[in-house]
């Protein structure tokens, strides 16, 4: 019995320790504590924290101090929109968290324009990549790095030779001028009207504004978007030093199919064959034809051309000051024969923090030497026969035999010309912010920038003798000409701002204002002498001086700017700008324009309802704004008539004549400012924390008071001196609309120790002119034929319910076949023949006229697309991209001549009463023929093409040997650019652009895109 009450006492003395155990456990304390931000050690207001599996909880206090009643041993959840959850198991009464930033796509701080903000909390539709991306395209040019890796924004290179640029369009085309459609760049707060020619390795991130809201903070400048470019800086910490190099070789590897000697020879029996008027034996005149095939395109080729580029880093800093300094050597010769380029760029980013003030230095250097392929050398190739005897251009003498020497000698001094752009660049400023109290800052930026360009044209005298040793005097140049041009450009800026920060409970608030002065003044001079003595001589003071010109222009502009952004409990948000700007270009009555804008964004995955779906997609977003910006891309003093001098007099009854001035043509003095209205809806979605990505956005742009140079009628007297024209005059013509979609999305999965990155972009962009000045109006320009202009007609056009440069040409309806054909089209052009092309009279009038002419597409595509894959296993990384375009029409210019000159290798399949089931033309004597007139649908084709713009792999070592030399970081890698294109284009390359709206889909004989054979290494010590 006794045993039994002890083992009782025993059970129950235990119990009633495991109870008192658990009640000290699972009593209720009050736990308090601060949260504070890992990154500056600042509070974090509205942090929420919630105790683990109940929906009970709080958030913090604007000083990040927060209270919970729980117990001990539960876990409290700490969340908050960009930081990483923090769960802290409850062991006392006080406990201080640090929350650090999270590492999502949406969680990234993007440049907004005079600011910053996260990601999730941007309104407007902006897009952005970090430099790392940029560098993997081995470019001297950012422009063509970034093709296919944003969506919205259009990338073109329609000339690729040595230290051009590529063409950049956000959202379409959005001006009828040459050059107006481009994006405004801002570089680490300097502006920029053209492309910045900043070197790659110098970016950190490139930010592009696309719709009006978010554009609208740079008002008059920002029609066609902007592209705001951040450059590295600095880290405290010891100093680090980096050395990035590749060297590569290119290759054109497309071209277009010319007939060889045997193909030459036939084309020209068809020709005569069928041409009764004239007969022509080459060889009768070519008596050593049959000993050549020269290639003459091939032959200004430089195959495996060598580039290579090599960047030096500098950086460090402590105590508050950091520095950056990077240097810069890209070297570039071309594909093409006497054609490549050379640059030097420096840059230093120097940053200070001290208590309550910070200031920004930035300084730029670039030096480039420009060396161009003589212009049109293309065609000048296309035109000669490959039974003609190949020269050599380092000659002074040539002999050429046969008929039309003049032809091969004109070539021959083509080579031999000299065209050079020297370029030296400078631009600094400093920025610098002080804080007024804890919420409001005063900041600073005062910027210059200098630019000089040096043109320089040599074409020497050679001379031409026949095999007799005669001199021809027709087919030698004995005119040596020189000439120079030097274009001097400087820039300041001053800009004024005072921001407005406060965050109280759940409400944050951003207030900027400011003031903004820019003076820009350009200066060009054009000189230079004919009949220089002697060609290794080729100086100003060795022959007989040309009258020079002389041009000078200077703008000023003057805005005011406010924004505000405020956000809810990081649910609701808010942005509104306005910006009044004042521009020179403008006359008195329109010089100032005002350009507001409104954006709203709403985080619907923070609210109750999406409480069972946070677990997979962690931000959902949706977006929409309605903003204006403007454009003053106008030519100066463009609302003023022109006034010209040495204009001679006669007076009296005498014979001499008085210098006098004249008006030589027209102006508009009430020429105003463009106006590009924006409408955006835009959706962000964020999966599982930034495992993968969505962002979906819908625009429509209207572009109102569009300016453009009409053509005067020829009864106004618009004057001609001087060999210039005067017939056109700038004016608000018509309306223009752009509407369109846009997906960027990403997926990051890990398979083992391979961890895997996909992205891809989709861009559709509709193109529209609404109105032109006055009803049925249409403006015809773009001429493919850039040899024979005078000759040839245009084939874009500028009409109402059409895009921008859409093609309006002549349709044919293959060639004549038979009599009955030729006598039926007769009626239409008498002086027809079976062979011939046969054009359609559209409108049945029985006459072929203009009102003929169709709309045969545009090269604007239907859609842009990209794709990225990123790999990386272990010590080894392999990166491919695909950049691909649908939908859009190429007129084949070079096509074009080649046929007109009887040069192109399908002649030999041309229509004759051997083959009379072809539709290739039958060639004809006259260049300008109905056969090969430029303004048919014959030349124009299918100009999409999906291109593997890069392919890399890449190898990092480590090892314990490098940590001992001081290597922290060493990859080598080898990598092809433009390796592969599949289209079904036959010209050189189905990438063709232009700053001319006009002219943005004519492929005339455009420098070809080159693919590039790489190898790199990268070295951090």
């Amino acid at each position: 019995m006794e045993y039994k009450l002890l083992k009782y006492f025993k059970y129950i003395t235990l119990s009633l320790s495991l109870f008192f155990v658990c009640y000290g456990f699972s009593q209720n304390v009050i736990v308090t504590g601060t949260v504070i931000d890992a990154k500056d050690g600042q509070p974090i207001p509205g942090v929420n924290v919630i105790i683990s599996g109940t929906s009970e909880g709080t958030s913090t206090n604007i000083d990040g101090l927060y209270e919970i009643n729980t117990t001990i041993g539960s876990t409290l959840v700490f969340s908050y929109i960009g930081m990483q959850d923090v769960l802290q198991v409850i062991s006392e009464q006080s406990h201080n968290i640090v929350m650090e930033e999270s590492l999502t796509g949406l969680d990234e701080v993007v440049v907004i324009g005079y600011g910053t903000m996260k990601k999730r909390e941007l309104t407007g539709a902006i897009s952005s990549i970090k430099g790392d991306e940029v560098n993997k395209m081995a470019t001297s040019d950012f422009g063509s790095a970034i093709q296919g890796k944003l969506a919205g924004v259009s990338v073109r290179q329609g000339n690729a030779a040595p230290g051009e640029n590529a063409q950049i369009t956000i959202r379409g085309i959005t001006s009828f001028q040459d050059g107006g459609s481009g994006p405004l760049y801002v570089v680490d707060g300097v502006t920029y009207i053209d492309n910045p020619n900043i070197t790659p390795q110098e970016i950190e991130s490139i930010e592009v504004l696309k719709d009006g809201a978010s554009a609208a903070i740079y008002g008059s400048r920002a029609s066609g978007g902007v592209i705001l470019i951040t450059t590295k800086k600095g880290k405290e910490g010891s100093m680090n030093v980096s050395l990035d190099s590749y060297y590569g070789v290119q290759q054109i590897t497309s071209g277009i199919a010319l007939a060889n000697t045997s193909d030459a020879l036939y084309i020209n029996d068809i020709q005569y064959r069928y041409d009764e008027t004239n007969t022509f034996d080459p060889l009768e005149f070519n008596k050593d034809g049959l000993l050549f095939d020269t290639n003459w395109l091939e032959d200004l080729q430089v195959d495996l051309a060598p580039m290579q580029n090599h960047s030096l880093s500098v950086n460090g800093g402590k105590d508050g000051l950091t520095y950056n300094v990077i240097a810069t050597l890209f070297d570039q010769e071309g594909t093409l024969y006497n054609a490549d380029f050379e640059k030097y760029s420096l840059r230093s980013n120097t940053f200070f923090k001290k208590g309550k003030f910070t200031a920004q230095a930035n300084l730029s250097l670039n030096i480039s030497d420009q060396q161009k392929e003589p212009y049109g050398l293309i065609y000048e190739a296309i035109k000669l026969q490959p039974y003609r005897a190949p020269v050599n251009p380092n000659d002074d003498a040539f002999q050429i035999d046969g008929t039309n020497p003049e032809i091969i000698s004109n070539f021959a001094g083509r080579l031999k010309e000299e065209s050079s752009s020297k370029i030296n660049a400078f631009t600094g400023n400093i920025r610098m912010y002080y804080k007024l109290t804890e919420d409001f800052t005063l900041g600073l930026n005062m910027g210059k920038s200098y630019y000089n360009k040096k043109d320089r044209f040599f074409k020497p005298s050679f001379l031409v003798y026949n095999d007799q040793g005669i001199l021809n005097t027709a087919a030698s140049n004995e005119n040596a000409q020189l000439r120079l041009g030097d274009a001097t450009s400087n820039r300041e800026i001053a800009e004024f701002t005072l921001g407005y920060n406060k965050s109280f409970k759940k409400h944050h608030i951003k207030l900027l204002v400011g003031n903004t002065y820019e003076k820009t003044s350009y200066e060009f001079y054009r000189t230079g002498a004919d009949f220089i003595s002697d060609n290794s001589t080729p100086v100003l003071g060795n022959g007989d001086p040309i009258v020079g010109s002389q041009f000078i222009n200077k703008t000023n502009s003057i805005s005011y700017l406010g924004r505000i952004n405020y956000n809810y409990n990081w649910k609701y948000m808010l942005s509104a700008v306005i910006r009044k700007d004042g521009s020179s270009n403008f006359g008195a009555s329109n010089r100032y324009g005002v350009f507001p804008s409104i954006s709203a964004g709403w985080t619907f995955s923070n609210e109750p309802f999406f409480k069972s779906l946070k677990s997979k997609i962690s931000l959902a977003k949706l977006r929409v704004s309605y903003g204006t910006t403007g454009s003053d891309r106008v030519p100066p003093y463009g609302y003023s008539p022109v006034v010209i001098s040495n204009v001679d007099y006669p007076f009296g009854d005498g014979t001499s004549l008085t210098s006098g001035m004249t008006q030589p043509g027209f102006a508009d003095p009430n020429v105003k400012w463009e106006t590009n209205i924006s409408k955006n809806i835009g959706v962000d979605l964020d999966f599982k924390k930034g495992k993968a990505g969505l962002v979906v956005d819908i625009y429509e742009q209207d572009k109102n008071d569009m300016l453009l140079a009409i053509v005067t009628p020829i009864s106004a007297g618009s004057t001609p001196v001087n060999g210039q024209t005067y017939d056109r005059f700038l004016t608000n013509v018509g309306n223009l609309r752009n509407s369109g979609i846009e997906i960027t999305g990403h997926l990051n999965q890990d398979f083992g120790e391979l961890r895997a990155k996909f992205s891809g972009t989709f861009t559709k962009n509709k193109n529209k002119v609404i109105s032109l000045s006055r009803e049925g109006e249409f403006i015809f320009d773009g001429y493919p034929n850039i040899l024979r202009t005078n000759f040839t007609e245009p084939v874009a056009v500028l009409e109402a319910g059409l895009p921008v440069g859409a093609f309006k040409v002549y349709e044919t309806n293959g060639t004549i076949k038979t009599d009955e054909e030729l006598l039926a089209y007769q009626a239409l052009d008498s002086e027809a023949q079976k062979g011939d092309l046969m054009y359609v009279d559209t409108n049945g009038d029985n006459e072929l006229t203009s009102e003929d002419k169709v709309y045969k597409g545009s090269y604007q595509p239907d859609f842009e697309y990209g794709f990225q894959l990123d790999l990386n296993y272990k010590n080894f990384d392999f990166n491919m991209q695909l950049f691909g375009v649908y939908g859009n029409t190429i007129y084949n210019g070079t096509k074009q001549y080649a046929y007109s000159v009887k040069r192109h290798r399908d002649l030999v399949y041309s229509w004759t009463d051997m083959n009379p089931t072809s539709n290739i033309p039958t060639p004809r004597s006259e260049s300008e023929h109905p056969n090969v007139q430029t303004s048919t649908d014959y030349f124009l084709e299918d100009g999409s093409f999906l291109r593997l713009r890069n392919i890399a792999l890449g190898y990092s070592i480590k090892s314990g040997i490098l940590d001992k030399l001081g290597i922290n970081n060493f990859r080598i890698y080898v990598s092809a650019q433009n390796a592969l294109t599949w289209t079904k284009y036959t010209g050189f390359d189905p990438e063709v652009g232009s700053s001319n709206p006009f002219n943005g889909g004519l492929d005339r004989g455009n420098y070809p895109v080159s693919a590039t054979y790489l190898t790199g290494l990268s070295i951090g010590f």
